[in-house]
């Protein structure tokens, strides 16, 4: 069954599977399809223990007139949420701009940050206190507000019969940055040899920076953009050259104990010091000293000659 077609809580569910409570001012929807924070360390605290594909997140609505405005949300459970924890995305950039505008202006600066969420709503919408009374109290607790609080022992198994609904929700580009970046991680963590790589290319880039003379000539000293994150850049690059190097053409093994045969990241122009994904490569370690600061054209002379051809 799709987890889209479930009916129950308890027909989405492992046996592992955790449930975390958040109070929010309404239901999961298009006009707010995020879950949206002020504190960063609530982001910090989803990344260590939720589990994309395993874990959920329960919305319920505050008591508060001024936060849940409308009345039949309040204190009651609203929405099934699953979410993709990792870099936090400007809220403006998941909600529409009418809903954004509309809460800024109400609330002022809050909510800041999110995450992608999609999930469904509860049917029923019951009494938070009915079904999780401990974990809804304790979302009351100063050291809790605006955070998380894990639903455990016999109120976790209270949610099983609640009736949901899957809640369709606009496909936003943002969300789909934050799926694709999460199954980057995963892979990344899954492979020893993918990540030794990608971390020995990162320091030797960082190593480089700042160093502009040749043996030749002077260059302006490399640099690397403001924000970049180099290990899911180096990623992508490797995954878009099919792990190839893309001097010579041959495959990069990544888990060769040959030094000359490890990969090693290189600017396609030499003259540009940029480490800037546009001007950034990947290519073995040999290639990329054969290259030195000579243009690409330079070395396919080299290689030709080299190759006998």
């Amino acid at each position: 069954m799709k987890p889209e077609d479930a009916k129950t809580i308890e027909q989405l569910i492992s046996r592992d599977s955790r449930f975390f409570l958040k109070s929010e001012w309404g239901p999961l929807s298009e006009k707010w399809p995020a879950l949206s924070f002020s504190k960063r360390s609530v982001g910090d605290y989803l990344c260590r223990n939720y589990k994309p594909g395993r874990d959920f997140i329960i919305f319920a609505g505050t008591g508060n007139p001024k936060r849940t405005d409308v009345k039949e949300f309040r204190k009651r459970l609203l929405s099934v949420v699953i979410t993709e924890p990792g870099h936090p995305i400007p809220t403006e950039q998941l909600v529409p701009e009418d809903s954004w505008r509309k809460e800024q202006e109400e609330h002022g600066k809050r909510w800041p940050y999110s995450f992608g969420a999609k999930g469904w709503r509860c049917v029923d919408l019951p009494l938070a206190r009915a079904v999780v009374p401990i974990a809804y109290s304790s979302l009351g607790v100063r050291k809790n507000w605006g955070g998380v609080v894990e639903i455990q022992g016999e109120e976790r198994q209270m949610l099983y019969p609640l009736r949901i609904e899957w809640v369709e929700l606009p496909n936003r580009p943002a969300l789909q940055k934050a799926v694709q970046l999460r199954e980057q991680v995963d892979e990344i963590r899954q492979d020893p040899a993918l990540n030794a790589s990608l971390v020995r290319m990162e320091q030797l880039i960082r190593s480089r920076l700042g160093i502009g003379r040749t043996t030749r000539r002077a260059l302006p000293d490399r640099t690397l953009p403001a924000g970049i994150d180099l290990i899911r850049t180096l990623y992508s690059k490797l995954r878009s050259q099919g792990n190839l190097c893309v001097l010579c053409g041959q495959p990069i093994v990544l888990d060769t104990t040959k030094k000359m045969l490890q990969c090693s990241p290189d600017r396609v122009d030499s003259s540009n010091p940029s480490y800037g994904e546009d001007n950034l490569q990947i290519t073995h370690l040999a290639c990329n000293l054969a290259k030195n600061d000579c243009s690409s054209e330079d070395f396919d002379e080299w290689l030709q000659l080299v190759c006998g051809e």
